[in-house]
């Protein structure tokens, strides 16, 4: 259905799906266009960037500011912003170094291809100010229940990119304080941070990154 979607001739193979969905290659924009099409979505749901698949609620510069992997080259020796999976790293800055296609940071290197290379980035996005007190991250159940911030920004510990989309994103804390609500209703019991979601300390009390 999806190839007969993108007015494909032959179908996608299946190792070309499975390596979309386990985060080792990267569709292609044309294909993502087709994705949201075929998923009623938007492209920012599918790229992991917004939580709520009906609306975009990141701001279109995360989106824009994503490096594809064909263009990579043009940032040769350039300094980019690397955001990784599964808090491997903290997010960063690297020089891209293209001859042997590694991301050169402060304390080592790590190639381009790397699964817990999540994106690069041309510049700094908007979710990178995201950081608990102090600069640590993620926060604790401390940072969490003293927070004065009205809100915070929850990513899920799971893999699963469907799981991602639901439940990565902007939420607030009831007035008990013992969980956190996002703008569809979905809840976080505070029992799970760490566990099964981490959540980072908003700066700005817009409810927007800084």
């Amino acid at each position: 259905m999806l190839s007969e979607c993108s007015s494909r001739e032959t179908p996608y193979s299946l190792q070309l799906i499975s390596a979309w969905e386990q985060g080792r290659r990267i569709p292609t924009d044309k294909m993502i266009e087709t994705l949201a099409a075929f998923f009623d979505v938007t492209e920012e749901y599918i790229l992991g960037i917004s939580s709520s698949p009906d609306s975009s609620d990141a701001s279109e510069d995360n989106r824009k500011n994503i490096i594809r992997k064909q263009d990579l080259k043009k940032y040769h020796g350039m300094p980019v912003w690397v955001a990784f999976n599964n808090m491997a790293h903290k997010d960063q800055y690297a020089i891209l170094n293209m001859d042997n296609e590694t991301l050169v940071m402060m304390k080592g290197y790590i190639s381009i291809s790397h699964p817990n290379v999540k994106a690069i980035y041309s510049s700094v996005p908007d979710y990178a100010s995201i950081t608990s007190i102090n600069g640590r991250f993620p926060m604790d159940m401390a940072t969490l229940l003293n927070a004065k911030t009205k809100m915070v920004w929850v990513e899920t510990k799971s893999s699963d990119p469907e799981v991602q989309g639901l439940y990565n994103g902007w939420y607030q804390k009831n007035q008990l304080n013992t969980m956190l609500i996002n703008s569809i209703g979905l809840t976080l019991p505070f029992s799970g941070l760490n566990i099964s979601y981490y959540a980072y300390l908003n700066n700005n009390e817009g409810g927007k990154p800084i």
